[in-house]
């Protein structure tokens, strides 16, 4: 449940922004579609790409993989896979793995 809250309350490969790898121009709250959820934490937005979730950390389901992760992730896709969020850009733009760091703001539709 925390995942969601967190997530409702804020984001194929590195898509979107300029060839610097900048975002899309606009300050503040932005909206995107969820395409696909990567795991619990990070989720392919449109216009943007490959983005992590500030402040939320589940369970890794790549690699190692760890107790829940496999639920998390499931659950995420559930409820934001084709969702509309909002986001804003966090502080720094990209984590060392090159995902935008994105900070959820709210679930635009739940139908």
């Amino acid at each position: 449940m925390l995942v969601t809250v967190a997530l409702a309350a804020g984001a194929s490969g590195m898509l979107g922004g300029d060839r610097e790898g900048r975002p899309p121009d606009g300050a503040g709250s932005r909206e995107a579609t969820v395409t696909r959820v990567v795991d619990g934490d990070t989720a392919i937005l449109s216009g943007l790409g490959r983005s992590r979730f500030i402040g939320i950390d589940t369970p890794e389901v790549h690699g190692r993989r760890e107790c829940f992760g496999a639920q998390a992730s499931a659950f995420v896709k559930r409820e934001l896979t084709g969702r509309r969020v909002r986001y804003a850009m966090g502080a720094e733009p990209r984590d060392r793995y090159g995902r935008y760091l994105c900070v959820s703001r709210g679930v635009c539709n739940r139908g």
